[in-house]
């Protein structure tokens, strides 16, 4: 999968990813600050931010037909790691639930691991 995917450069005020898109990929932040996005009645709220290890689109890619319900815009200078459906169907095809399970559990470690440690109050 390294092989596979592309780290992309984003600038302040970017948008990444729009509102009702049809998902093709996900991201993870490699670092910069993203800020995602929901839009209701035509007024457009963030919800949260985004930093280095967190991932965005992984949800909505696995269900299949769904349209993105939030967008993604880079606040801060930043770049991400763009991991495409095709990239993904290409390393798992024909792996087992373990698989998966093992799956779930290193990238749980490896966003764990880029986490900035917190100084204690």
């Amino acid at each position: 999968l390294a092989e596979l995917v592309l780290v992309k450069e984003f600038e302040p005020g970017e948008n990444v990813v729009k509102v009702e898109e049809k998902p093709d990929s996900m991201l993870v932040i490699v670092d910069g600050t993203f800020a995602v996005k929901a839009s209701s009645m035509g007024e457009e709220t963030e919800l949260f931010r985004i930093e280095r290890g967190d991932a965005f689109g992984d949800v909505v890619l696995a269900m299949g037909d769904q349209k993105r319900a939030s967008s993604l815009d880079c606040v801060y200078q930043g770049r991400a790691i763009l991991i495409t459906k095709a990239n993904i169907d290409t390393v798992t095809v024909g792996r087992s639930g373990h698989f998966w399970r093992e799956v779930y559990h290193s990238m749980a470690d490896r966003v764990e691991s880029c986490r900035p440690l917190q100084p204690d109050l």
